[in-house]
């Protein structure tokens, strides 16, 4: 009798433990992309900042950098811009004309393959976001 009440509280054990690792996991790893989103928005403040003060000093936006890379022009800027998250990458575009229109635009693409981490990006952005493709938003700079 002893023997199968013991196997009875080990299988109820495992089936507590299996549901608590099925809400703990994604709980932690949505928090996780929170502080990565947390962390590309404050990485888009500076790389609007420090484009900015360069665009008053030379006249003229950055040229295109590629993914993951501080465009050559932004990194003796005086502060080191990361363009890598741990579940992003990011690049600054500087388009002179958009599909035609008469209209410069320049802005921060974020690409990642966490859905929940691009909406929360697209949530807490100030300016213009612009989807490109599933896993790439365009932040709006100017």
């Amino acid at each position: 009798m002893r023997r199968r009440e013991r196997a009875a509280e080990v299988v109820v054990f495992i089936a507590l433990a299996g549901i608590l690792a099925n809400v703990a996991i994604p709980a932690a790893r949505d928090a996780s992309l929170a502080g990565s989103a947390r962390a590309i928005l404050e990485e888009v403040a500076d790389i609007e900042e420090i484009s900015r003060a360069y665009q008053t000093r030379e006249g003229r936006y950055p040229a295109h950098g590629a993914w993951g890379k501080t465009p050559v022009e932004l990194e003796s800027e005086g502060k080191k811009l990361d363009f890598k998250n741990r579940h992003a990458e990011l690049r600054w575009r500087n388009w002179g004309l958009l599909g035609g229109l008469d209209m410069p635009l320049r802005a921060v693409h974020v690409r990642s393959d966490h859905p929940v981490l691009l909406e929360a990006v697209m949530s807490g952005y100030k300016g213009r976001v612009i989807m490109l493709r599933n896993d790439q938003l365009a932040l709006v700079v100017d």
